[in-house]
């Protein structure tokens, strides 16, 4: 075998467990196994005393960089919920790669793991081999191999870790409804115009902040011309100099609202990853309605911790959501403002236009200002009017989710919680 290489990272999956199944572990908060599924039993060929009070690291592939583990457990006992790809290893040396999603709660800690099918296993694979191979030379212990994991993933053209295993999840669950032949969750289709929108809005805000800035000069040409054509007090110098006090006024509002069109990816990418979660958790709890072999007490604990974990996270969905609507709502605000001002150039070029027509003498110059003036109006206009439709669709794909049953916890689920 090359030394240069880990087989285990890409030997041949075994199927462990079918694409419909989940399997969830509870763990204290030292990640000692307390309770799980069946298709836990299943997948890692352990019994279930032998699971019970072992480590989840008992399941680790040896080939899995620790780097990994020790960004998932920074991020998990800092308070946030985290997911990634793992590579398992069962009792009978048969290695399954999962993707999983992990949650504190009061107790410790809960996991639910998913089958990956989408290609994106394939890109974090070499990545991870590349990792687990520096540490076993030595030249990276695990915070060095984690700090080398998020530059990888900003490589691939992520922002940060929570941006990966946001879109992981999401191309996870994609792929899996495809396979499964099931329709794409409508809520997950109002994420991604959500997302869209967003991205289209921080775009759309630094190009009205070029457009104009292309007409900065123009106050000054006008002036120009206009004691060329008329002297120093003419209509045409008094049209410049209100153009160039408009325009003092438009250029810091033009600042503001390039800021605030920055309305920032990072909470729907959070509330995606929420959302995805909640669905996930959602099949785990109707999966465990079936479950046989399990106490009834047992079976009642990881109930209500799942709906626990379920409710924080449609909650906090339900807020990323709230807040992102509130920013648009503020933003809208700002356009009409804007619409406003713009107005006021166009009166202020159409002023120029008309006294233009009375001026003698060659007007060329001025003709150039009056059709820079038009179109500058006409380019910003356009963006403009295609930020306020991104406005509409962001407002009306959150109204959307906040109805949704995804972004609500079912009355159901309350009452066998507070039981």
């Amino acid at each position: 075998m090359d030394q240069n290489e880990l087989p285990g990272l890409y030997a041949a999956e075994t199927d462990r467990f079918r694409l419909d199944d989940l399997f969830f572990s509870r763990t204290d908060e030292r990640g000692v196994i307390t309770s799980g599924n069946v298709a836990l039993h299943e997948a890692s060929a352990y019994a279930w005393p032998e699971l019970v009070g072992k480590p989840h690291k008992i399941m680790r592939h040896p080939d899995m960089p620790t780097g990994v583990f020790h960004l998932l457990w920074d991020m998990l006992k800092s308070g946030e919920s985290v997911g990634g790809y793992v590579l398992n290893q069962a009792q009978d040396g048969a290695c399954f790669w999962v993707f999983v999603v992990m949650t504190p709660t009061e107790s410790g800690f809960l996991s639910v793991h998913l089958k990956p099918t989408s290609d994106l296993l394939e890109a974090i694979r070499p990545i991870y081999e590349r990792l687990r191979l520096a540490e076993m030379a030595g030249t990276h212990n695990a915070e060095q191999s984690a700090a080398d994991l998020i530059e990888a993933i900003k490589e691939m053209g992520f922002d940060d870790y929570r941006h990966f295993m946001s879109d992981a999840l999401t191309r996870e669950l994609d792929s899996r409804t495809e396979a499964l032949g099931a329709k794409q969750a409508r809520v997950m289709r109002s994420f991604e115009a959500i997302t869209k929108s967003v991205g289209y809005i921080e775009k759309a805000g630094t190009k009205v902040a070029s457009l104009f800035s292309r007409t900065e000069q123009i106050p000054y040409n006008m002036r120009l011309q206009a004691g060329r054509l008329e002297g120093s007090d003419g209509p045409i110098s008094v049209i410049s100099e209100n153009h160039r006090q408009m325009s003092q006024s438009l250029t810091a509002s033009v600042g503001d609202f390039r800021s605030a069109a920055a309305l920032g990816a990072e909470p729907v990418r959070d509330a995606v990853f929420e959302i995805g979660a909640t669905t996930i958790f959602s099949e785990v709890i109707d999966q465990l309605a079936h479950e046989t072999g399990m106490s009834a007490a047992e079976k009642a604990k990881d109930h209500n911790t799942l709906i626990a974990a379920k409710a924080e996270f449609t909650r906090l969905a339900r807020k990323e959501v709230s807040d992102v609507a509130l920013k648009v709502t503020q933003f809208s605000r700002m356009c009409k403002d804007m619409r406003r001002m713009l107005s006021g150039l166009e009166m202020t070029r159409i002023m120029c236009k008309i006294e233009r027509s009375k001026a003698s003498g060659d007007t060329e110059g001025l003709d150039e200002i009056v059709h820079r003036l038009l179109m500058a109006e006409q380019d910003i206009g356009e963006v403009m009017t295609e930020i306020e439709n991104s406005i509409r669709d962001i407002l009306d794909a959150s109204e959307r989710l906040v109805r949704s049953e995804l972004t609500t916890v079912k009355i159901a689920d309350v009452q066998r919680l507070s039981a």
